[in-house]
């Protein structure tokens, strides 16, 4: 783009120089005038194909958000069901095995959040709706009291 800029200026003064200086060229001066003349429709087109490109490039950029926001969607159900294990603490025996799975969820839940905000971030540059994460925050609400009677029983 930057590129082009200089190009468009460079022409601009071009034109412009000869535009002022018309009356007192010859033939060969007058050729060059036109074909510098012709310069602006040129540019117009590397701008227009420069603007599909942004276009294009915006597309893929939603398709691979929406791509993350599946798997997202995927590793939420997936912390449900580690939840649902967690939570269903019954016997002492198993109580190391609950303990890793709590603290491996908890990692899991914050990466998620920060994973959340993210995502919010990139919906707001392409200016999209932000997506709300209810059964983030549920799994969050969910878990707490239990992560914290894991966490100061350890």
């Amino acid at each position: 783009m930057d590129e082009l800029k200089t190009q468009h200026e460079l022409v601009k003064l071009n034109t412009e120089l000869l535009e002022n200086n018309f009356m007192k060229i010859d033939k060969d001066d007058e050729r060059s005038f036109w074909e510098v003349y012709q310069y602006p429709g040129k540019l117009r087109g590397k701008i227009a194909k420069a603007s599909n490109n942004l276009v294009n490039y915006e597309e893929q950029i939603r398709i691979e958000l929406e791509r993350q926001k599946d798997l997202f969607d995927k590793d939420m159900n997936s912390y449900q069901n580690l939840l649902a294990d967690v939570i269903e603490f019954n016997d002492i025996e198993s109580a190391k095995r609950k303990y890793r799975f709590a603290f491996e969820l908890h990692e899991k839940l914050e990466n998620a959040v920060n994973k959340a905000k993210e995502i919010n971030e990139d919906e707001g540059l392409l200016e999209m709706k932000k997506t709300e994460y209810i059964i983030l925050d549920k799994l969050i609400k969910d878990f707490q009291p239990f992560y914290s009677l894991v966490r100061y029983s350890e």
